[in-house]
C-alpha cells in the first residue's frame, strides 16, 4: 500500500534557503508522512530511490530553480530523470514554488518544460517563471503561488529599524573576501557577515571577523533583526530580510536575484559597482522602510493560500 509523500529538492546541503523550503513546504501538512531526499533517505542510491518512489504516493518538487546547469549538467539531469522515475513507477508528481531560470539554454528549458508537463499540478514561485514555461509550451496545470518561505512563521510583524548603523552583508562564491570587505569599509556602518552556505561560501571567503554563525534555520531570522539593513548577493538573503522588516540592497550575480529586488522595491545593482553607489542604494531603501511590511504581508498571505492548495490536494489523493 502507497503512504509516503516524497519530497524533492536540493536538501541536506546545508543551504539555508533550500532547507527553509522543506521545513515550510512539510510544515504545511505535518499529518502526512514526508520522505524528504538529502535528509531522511539518500538521493543518489538508485536501489532506494525505485524502493521509495513505488512505495509513495506522490513525488512534490519542493521549490526553487531545480532546473539550472551553473553548478553541473549532472544537477539538471538528475531532477529531470527523477519525476519520469516516479512516474514510471506509479508515484504522483506535484511542484510547489518553482522557479525558472531565465538564464537556461533553449534545450535546458525544453527539457524542464517536458519534465514539468509530468506534473499534475505545478504552483510557480512568480509570474516570469509561469510565463515561461507556458510561452515554451506548458500544458500542465499551472499557477502562482509564491515562494514557500515566505509562509516561514512569526509571531508579530519586526519593527522597522530606527536608524541606519550596521549593515550585515550576504556574499555567495565566486566573489572574494577582499572584494566584499573593501566595499563595507566604505560603506560605512558596522558591518556583520552571514553565510546562507557555509560549506560552498564560507570556505571561499575564509569567514571575516564579524560572521555571524547559525546552526539552526530558526537561528536566522533573529540575525537579520539585530541588523538596520542588509546587502545581498543570495536570492533567499534578500528574501529573510524582508521578513525580518529590514530593507535590503542586492548585489545581483543572477537574475533570480534583480528581480525579486525588483520586486520587494529594493534596489539592484551589478556586483562590480562602486562603494558610493552601494552607499546611495542603501540610504535609499533605508528611506522606503516603512513599505516593506504591506509587501511581506501580501506574498506571505499568497504563499499560505498556496501551501494550503498544495495540502488539500496532497491529503485527497
Amino acid at each position: 500500500m502507497r503512504k509516503g509523500i516524497v519530497l524533492g529538492g536540493y536538501f541536506g546541503f546545508g543551504n539555508a534557503g533550500d532547507e527553509l523550503i522543506a521545513r515550510v513546504v512539510r510544515g504545511a501538512a505535518p499529518s502526512l508522512p514526508w520522505r524528504t531526499l538529502g535528509q531522511d533517505t539518500s538521493r543518489w542510491n538508485p536501489f532506494g530511490l525505485v524502493n521509495l518512489l513505488r512505495r509513495s504516493k506522490a513525488l512534490v518538487y519542493g521549490g526553487g530553480e531545480l532546473f539550472q546547469a551553473r553548478t553541473s549538467r549532472r544537477s539538471l539531469l538528475y531532477y529531470a530523470a527523477l519525476p519520469i522515475l516516479a512516474r514510471a513507477l506509479g508515484a504522483r508528481f506535484f511542484a510547489f514554488g518553482m522557479g525558472l531560470d531565465p538564464g537556461l539554454s533553449h534545450e535546458g528549458t525544453s527539457l524542464a518544460v517536458r519534465v514539468l508537463d509530468r506534473a499534475e499540478r505545478i504552483w510557480f514561485r512568480d509570474e516570469a517563471s509561469l510565463s515561461l514555461y507556458k510561452n515554451a509550451g506548458g500544458r500542465a496545470e499551472a499557477r502562482v503561488a509564491a515562494d514557500p518561505v515566505w509562509a516561514w512563521p512569526s509571531t508579530e510583524e519586526p519593527a522597522p529599524p530606527a536608524a541606519l548603523r550596521r549593515v550585515l552583508w550576504i556574499p555567495r562564491a565566486p566573489a572574494k573576501r577582499e572584494r566584499i570587505e573593501a566595499l563595507a569599509a566604505r560603506v560605512g556602518g558596522t558591518p556583520g557577515y552571514l553565510f546562507l552556505h557555509p560549506s560552498r561560501d564560507a570556505g571561499a571567503f575564509d569567514s571575516p571577523p564579524g560572521t555571524e554563525p547559525w546552526d539552526s534555520v530558526e537561528d536566522l531570522l533573529p540575525i537579520f533583526g539585530g541588523y538596520d539593513a542588509v546587502v545581498s548577493m543570495r536570492y533567499h538573503g534578500l528574501l529573510l530580510a524582508a521578513l525580518a522588516g529590514r530593507p535590503a540592497v542586492a548585489l545581483a550575480a543572477h537574475p533570480k536575484v534583480s528581480a525579486l529586488a525588483e520586486e520587494l522595491g529594493f534596489p539592484s545593482l551589478p556586483f562590480e559597482t562602486s562603494a558610493a553607489r552601494v552607499s546611495e542604494a542603501l540610504m535609499s531603501a533605508f528611506a522606503h522602510r516603512m513599505d516593506i511590511p504591506l509587501r511581506v504581508r501580501e506574498r506571505k498571505d499568497r504563499a499560505q493560500r498556496g501551501l494550503d492548495e498544495l495540502r488539500e490536494t496532497l491529503e485527497a489523493i
